[in-house]
């Protein structure tokens, strides 16, 4: 299943870029979620995983988890999704979305 949201331009590009499906020239390129990443991992964190964790008919709430990396303490940021996911895609984390957002605003993918 799938769902279909809607994202700023910043987040698009972003994601985009991640996925290979665009070519930003270097001095557009958003670098926001390359910062929060790096500021993560410097003070010790991890991302380990997006969650899409809720909706409504006019928008999806998100949730970013954030571990120290020894196992330890973790701490869960609310966001918006677009830039929940672009964080995700830039440390190479799982996105989710939980089943009751699915089961409401899900449809089914191809392949």
């Amino acid at each position: 299943r799938r769902i279909s949201m809607a994202v700023g331009m910043t987040e698009a590009l972003a994601i985009a870029q991640k996925r290979g499906q665009t070519s930003i020239p270097p001095d557009q390129q958003p670098q926001s979620y390359a910062l929060m990443r790096d500021t993560i991992q410097q003070m010790g964190g991890r991302i380990d995983r997006v969650l899409v964790n809720d909706a409504t008919q006019r928008e999806y709430l998100a949730q970013i988890v954030v571990s120290d990396g020894n196992g330890g303490e973790v701490k869960v940021i609310k966001a918006r999704p677009g830039d929940a996911i672009a964080l995700a895609l830039q440390a190479n984390a799982p996105i989710f979305v939980e089943n009751q957002v699915l089961d409401r605003f899900g449809t089914k993918g191809s392949g």
